[in-house]
């Protein structure tokens, strides 16, 4: 009679614990998500982050923007995003103001999910 019980007991346990798993997935992983962080080391004129651009013009605000001596992040969904990345920077005289752009960096990048893409200029 022991070994009749003994077997119902097993099979209620891997009954119990058959549907539950040990992974753990991440919120990143999930969604699909990736990160592109921006870190602005120069002085003067704020960084802008372009994601899939089309027209832009000297001064149009990117996707993401960072101020001098700042970093920030953005999520995108994983991919084959093309980025574009500008220093504006603009000069005062009186009541004229100039604005220049630069472009630091063009190209496409592949991100995967939970990936972080570093970029400093």
């Amino acid at each position: 009679m022991k070994t009749p019980r003994i077997f119902y007991v097993v099979v209620l346990f891997t009954v119990l614990f058959a549907g539950t798993s040990c992974e753990n997935t991440e919120a990143c992983e999930e969604g699909n998500m990736g990160t592109i962080t921006l870190q602005n080391l120069g002085a003067e004129g704020n960084l802008h982050l372009y994601i899939n651009p089309v027209r832009i013009g000297s001064n149009t605000p990117g996707d993401l923007s960072v101020a001098p001596g700042e970093k920030k992040s953005i999520d995108l969904a994983a991919g084959v995003p093309n980025i574009l990345v500008r220093r504006i920077t603009s000069t005062c005289v009186e009541s004229r103001c100039q604005i220049r752009s630069a472009t630091l960096e063009d190209k496409t990048l592949d991100i995967s999910a939970c990936e972080n893409i570093n970029m400093a200029y």
